[in-house]
């Protein structure tokens, strides 16, 4: 796809932000991120950018089914916040939209990657996603594709993505589903770990969909057929499906999530 088909960039703001602050401080945080939108700006020039943040101090809507999500996870440093805001101001005189999370009613907040999976579901495209954070490999498809960084070379499209992690999109939220995430503390299914979740979804790809729709029976008779050694965790993920059900939720990204813009 040209650069010139792109609709919308959409750019992970806390990776970008984080990234560079860890590296220099809030003048590093500055000037790598305006040089990140500069260069996405030349690159994509028939593009709106858009810059998808978190909400920080809220809680997340995870944390609904899992109280230890993302927990234990650093706080930065108080001069961080100062520099995003200072940064929002600076890409809105470039032109860029800055996105932020509201709050439901019971002050619940999505996060960005699910204001990502709304804006690629609910606008037309084509969109281009610039993240690192594996949860956006979800949103590949014909008219989403990512983009690892601002001065990374390539895209990662349908094409591609199974060279790229070894899963296709569907396959990848189904694989994080069954082996858990240790970065955001999604425990996975008791157990089964990478290997496993790996093995499982290489036999049967919409294997957590099926299981989640009702079709236990077809994904055993499946893994019987594609992998018998793995029949036994094929089998507890069926059983357990109260446990599967919960962490799909916590892998997947909201299509509904709400925000505001200011530019």
């Amino acid at each position: 796809m040209s650069a010139a088909a792109y609709r919308k960039v959409l750019v992970d703001a806390s990776w970008v932000t984080r990234r560079a602050f860890e590296v220099g401080g809030p003048d590093a945080l500055l000037e790598s991120s305006l040089r990140s939108a500069v260069r996405l700006q030349e690159d994509y020039p028939s593009a709106c950018q858009f810059w998808l943040w978190d909400a920080r101090g809220k809680p997340r809507t995870r944390e609904r089914i899992n109280p230890g999500y993302k927990h234990g996870r650093s706080s930065p440093a108080p001069d961080y916040s100062p520099g995003c805001a200072q940064l929002q101001e600076l890409l809105a005189h470039l032109g860029a939209v800055n996105c932020h999370p509201i709050a439901d009613e019971e002050g619940y907040v999505d996060e960005a990657d699910d204001l990502a999976a709304t804006i690629v579901h609910t606008t037309l495209g084509p969109h281009l996603l610039v993240a690192a954070d594996k949860d956006w490999l979800q949103l590949v498809g014909e008219a989403v594709h990512v983009q690892r960084g601002s001065h990374e070379p390539g895209q990662i499209t349908p094409g591609n993505i199974v060279d790229e992690t070894g899963f296709t999109a569907l396959q990848w939220s189904s694989f994080l589903t069954l082996a858990g995430d240790t970065v955001d503390r999604i425990p996975g299914l008791r157990g089964v770990g990478k290997q496993r979740a790996a093995s499982l979804v290489d036999a049967c790809p919409d294997i957590v969909p099926l299981i989640l729709g009702g079709d236990g029976d077809a994904v055993l008779r499946i893994i019987e057929e594609e992998n018998p050694l793995m029949s036994k965790y094929a089998q507890q993920a069926v059983d357990e499906d109260t446990a599967l059900h919960d962490c799909w939720q916590q892998v997947q990204l909201s299509t509904v999530a709400m925000w505001e813009e200011s530019t």
